[in-house]
């Protein structure tokens, strides 16, 4: 396929030279952080032809052999960027997520009348992770959009070595709340396509040409978890939503003998995020003996309670580095798990499941 530029767009040559000087920029700027941090993300303006080089037609939008999805360039421009995922100028510019030690971005998607209410989110999650000094003093970077103040996006960073576990989406009566993770990417510098006339302007506030990346504030699990219960406490109507995943099929945990919990009180958070760490997950399919098991243990140990899911999408995610192609719907195993406890299960049979699993007979929390 050939790509032409769509006669409507306002950028100029200048233009597209400074996109590519920031891009140069921000990719050096970055390299310390992550190898290949930045993407060449499509334009508001692009338009796919064929080899002939004639515009491809079509009243509805299909798919050609290689997936991608075309329609007709008459249609309104509004909705080629939706349906286009490749760009005659590439003019925005992607941060890519994840990895040990990477990027991760909490993105509050509220409508363009709510962004007093996106900023107080902010304030609070940012503060829950003990960054909202970051933020007050622009240390902090945030993604915005021009003519929708309801989009805000955080840029934080992973602790050296550690992968943060990408958390269940959050939805409530302003809007959603997601976490950019491994596999993920945002647009950090470009255009939007909501005024086709190049005027919904992409940015970060501050720059990340400006920023120490090694300065960008650290999230650990335990402050993304921190963050997670913030937002769920501040936002009005506040629910956890499935997340969209692949590879959901298999069995359902087996139901227990006793139904009842441990007379034990709830483990604390810090100490599942602990357990979490140390067990390895290398198995991949969902079977009764392996991930149901464990999903029950972590959430008899907390009684139920959500801060447990925490813990479990953490131990979840660690299957990424087997099968990045496949994620769990952590979430929707974790809602059924309502109602059924197991007959052996807490915080006791993770701890001897960390013990099976690495050999040491006589491990406890206390020794991470």
């Amino acid at each position: 396929m050939a790509d032409i530029l769509d006669p409507s767009c306002p950028l100029t040559d200048a233009d597209l030279a400074e996109v590519r000087e920031r891009r140069a920029r921000l990719h050096h700027q970055l390299h310390p952080i992550s190898p290949n941090p930045i993407l060449a993300i499509h334009s508001p303006w692009s338009l796919v032809t064929s080899k002939a080089g004639k515009p491809l037609a079509g009243k509805t939008p299909k798919k050609g052999k290689d997936g991608r999805k075309w329609t007709d360039p008459e249609q309104d421009a509004r909705q080629l960027p939706s349906l286009l995922k490749v760009s005659a100028i590439t003019a925005n510019t992607g941060l890519v997520m994840g990895g040990p030690g990477g990027f991760f971005g909490l993105d509050i998607d509220f409508s363009p009348d709510k962004g007093d209410d996106a900023e107080h989110v902010l304030d609070e999650t940012a503060e829950a992770a003990g960054h909202g000094e970051a933020l007050e003093n622009a240390t902090l970077p945030v993604r915005k959009r021009s003519n929708d103040p309801g989009r805000l996006l955080a840029i934080f960073r992973a602790p050296e070595g550690v992968s943060l576990p990408i958390l269940p989406s959050i939805s409530c009566d302003w809007g959603n709340i997601d976490w950019l993770g491994t596999g993920r990417q945002a647009v950090i510098d470009g255009w939007h396509k909501s005024a086709m006339d190049g005027s919904a302007r992409i940015v970060c506030v501050p720059p990340l040409t400006d920023c120490d990346p090694l300065k960008i504030p650290v999230l650990t699990p335990e402050l993304l978890a921190k963050m997670h219960a913030r937002a769920l406490a501040v936002c009005p109507g506040a629910k956890i939503v499935s997340s969209e995943t692949q590879g959901n099929g298999g069995a359902r945990p087996k139901s227990g003998l006793n139904r009842n919990f441990s007379a034990e009180p709830p483990v604390p958070l810090a100490e599942l995020l602990v357990v979490a760490d140390a067990l390895p997950n290398t198995v991949f399919g969902w079977d009764s003996g392996h991930w149901g098991d464990t999903g029950l243990r972590f959430f008899a140990a907390c009684h139920g309670q959500p801060y447990g899911l925490l813990a479990f999408a953490m131990w979840s995610h660690k299957i990424d580095a087997i099968r990045p192609d496949v994620v769990h719907d952590y979430v929707r195993r974790w809602e059924e798990m309502e109602g059924c406890p197991p007959d052996r299960t807490g915080m006791g049979a993770l701890v001897e499941a960390v013990r099976k699993a690495t050999g040491n007979a006589s491990w406890t929390v206390g020794d991470a």
